[in-house]
């Protein structure tokens, strides 16, 4: 059944995640990166306050708070949204920018990822209201193979020499070290895992399609072309990945695929979903 599953992820993660950088027919486009940019900083630097919340008490509550609004005054500027990561950038316009005035719907999506995930490994909250380790651990794998593949299209839109096969092995690399690449025991949350104290199991399946799909949407609504995949709706596994919860016989919800484009992204009409495929 493992073997099936993480089969049936890989062929997702490999249709989802391959993009066309903007950059790739042309000159580079700092603009385009920059945004990449932002949108990888935001949801790293929110994740890692739940990293680090779930290792000591001491850094929930008010430091979580704290930590929490700084990430997100980075991104949005705050009480001036002139000095928000999207805005600065669109001031410059140095690309040109392919969208624009799209900071809120992207942090947006932002937010219900990081909700989304922190909520399968339980220790979701603002601040949350659990700790342990395991589950922090869990949540900077998931900071990780994010940030990491975000980046990989970050670095093709700011040099093309970054892109095609640059850019693959760059994609790759960032997948192996999530879930293991040949060796399922190597992956980040079976080492997690293999330390104890665990309040989840078995939900690296689950969690790499999450991880896949918000970074294929997020980065299609900033403006990155999707070629590859337009925006159509992708392939599903062909079973459903479940994770093993010790408290509870329900199991985490599978996300349904969807893909709100931005200008960017051939194969939609302006700014309207496509259909939406059917769950894994």
């Amino acid at each position: 059944m493992r073997t099936a599953l993480r089969s049936s992820a890989a062929a997702v993660a490999a249709a989802i995640a391959l993009f066309t950088c903007a950059s790739e027919a042309g000159a580079q486009n700092k603009c385009l990166a920059g945004k990449g940019k932002c949108i990888r900083k935001k949801t790293s630097g929110i994740l890692n306050c739940y990293v680090r919340a779930a290792k000591d008490p001491v850094n929930q509550d008010t430091v979580f708070t704290a930590c929490e609004n700084k990430a997100k005054s980075k991104y949005d500027g705050g009480t001036d949204p002139a000095k928000g990561c999207f805005a600065r950038l669109e001031a410059a316009n140095d690309g040109p920018c392919p969208t624009v005035n799209d900071s809120e719907v992207v942090e947006g999506k932002v937010d219900e990822f990081i909700d989304d995930v922190t909520t399968d490994l339980q220790n979701a909250g603002h601040p949350p209201s659990t700790t342990n380790r395991c589950q922090g651990a869990k949540d900077k794998c998931v900071l990780k193979k994010t940030a990491a593949l975000i980046k990989c299209h970050e670095k093709c839109a700011k040099d093309p020499s970054k892109c095609h096969t640059a850019r693959d092995a760059c994609l790759d690399k960032a997948r192996a070290k999530f879930d293991g690449g040949t060796d399922p025991s190597k992956a980040c949350f079976a080492k997690a895992e293999a330390n104890g104290g665990c309040t989840t199991s078995n939900d690296v399946v689950p969690l790499e399609y999450k991880v896949d799909l918000f970074v294929t949407d997020v980065l299609c609504v900033a403006g990155y072309v999707a070629t590859d995949i337009g925006c159509d709706p992708t392939p599903s596994p062909t079973t459903t990945p479940t994770s093993t919860n010790p408290t509870s016989t329900s199991t985490p919800t599978t996300p349904t695929p969807s893909c709100t484009c931005g200008p960017g992204c051939p194969g939609c009409p302006g700014l309207t979903p496509t259909a939406t495929p059917t769950p894994p």
